[in-house]
This record gives structure tokens, C-alpha cells and sequence, in this order.
């Protein structure tokens, strides 16, 4: 958590140092994408959180206090950006600043779709290799059972 909540802070503050210079969405394009990121692995962290088994089993735990804070701070931070951008920025930059983090949100969920199909593909994959070895395994035991039977 710490680790996604600096990430959002060094990426908040380079976007607004371009953004008071005067510079395009375009010049910041990957401080943006690392505020998405961190933002999106929070929220992400506390889903997981919250549906895991172990926080149904025993309860809440004491991280989702911290994680919070962390979301919270964040909105501050855009709250106090997008005010940024009005103020400092060239006209239209907010509104290129939502744009480019909306189609990065949609690529990321992409990714991450397309991580869970491979995923997926690839359990499917080692499940029938696994079927695959057990069955010729116990073909050639039943074998080596009956030879041995024979032999008796």
C-alpha cells in the first residue's frame, strides 16, 4: 500500500509541475499513467480484501482503515489537480486529462482480461497434460499389475 500511495504522490506532484508550466496532457503522459495505476492497485487491494476469505472469516481488518486514508488522499489530490488545470492550465486541459485516463483505464482492463484468458488457457493446458500423464501412467501400471499377476 505504501509503495502504490508514493507512486500516486511523485506522479501527482509531476503533473502538477507540468501543468502549472503549461504543458500539454500529452507531455505527461506517463506520470499519468503511474497515478492510474497506483490508484487503481489500491482499490483493487481493498476488493480483494474485502472478498477474501479471510477477512469474511474473521472480520475487518485494520488495513482497510489505511487504505482509506490512501483513496482519500488521492481524491484530495485530484480535487486539488483538476483546480490546477483550470487555473494554470491551457483551456481543455482537464477535460484531455479525464480523456487520456479514461482510455487508460480501459487498457488496463484489457490487460487484465486478456492476462486472465491466458491464465486460464494455460491452467486448462497443464490440467489435461496432468490427465493426460496420470491416465497413460495407470495404463502402464495396470500393465506392469497384470504382467506381474501372470508371473505368480
Amino acid at each position: 500500500m505504501l509503495a502504490e500511495l508514493a507512486a500516486a504522490n511523485a506522479a501527482y506532484s509531476t503533473i502538477k509541475k507540468f501543468v502549472s508550466n503549461g504543458k500539454e496532457v500529452s507531455d505527461f503522459l506517463a506520470p499519468l499513467k503511474n497515478l492510474v495505476s497506483s490508484e487503481e492497485e489500491l482499490r483493487a487491494r481493498g476488493n480483494r480484501k474485502k472478498n477474501g476469505l479471510f477477512s469474511k472469516v474473521m472480520g475487518k481488518s485494520a488495513d482497510d482503515f489505511d487504505e482509506f486514508l490512501a483513496l482519500q488522499k488521492i481524491q484530495e489530490q485530484r480535487k486539488e489537480l483538476e483546480s490546477i488545470c483550470r487555473l494554470y492550465g491551457k483551456p481543455g486541459t482537464w477535460d484531455s486529462f479525464l480523456a487520456f485516463e479514461a482510455k487508460m483505464r480501459v487498457q488496463r482492463k484489457k490487460e487484465a482480461e486478456e492476462r486472465q484468458r491466458q491464465i486460464a488457457a494455460t491452467i486448462k493446458y497443464i490440467s489435461w497434460g496432468l490427465i493426460a500423464t496420470l491416465s497413460v501412467g495407470g495404463f502402464v501400471v495396470l500393465y506392469l499389475f497384470t504382467e506381474f499377476l501372470k508371473e505368480l
